[in-house]
């Protein structure tokens, strides 16, 4: 039990350093999905001013 619990340490170690990396790519491309949702909802609004 004692082995196991060692071996599964390091690698719970391990796996924050990756998800935030992960994260922080996640995060840009949710910013840019807001920009271009933000810049769609300003073109439906223009079009409708039209009309």
């Amino acid at each position: 039990m004692l082995r196991d619990q060692r071996v599964k340490q390091p690698t719970n170690r391990s796996k924050p350093i990756h998800m935030h990396k992960g994260s922080t790519i996640s995060g840009m491309v949710k910013n840019t999905n807001k920009v271009i949702v933000e810049v769609q909802i300003r073109l439906i609004q223009a079009e409708k001013s039209r009309f």
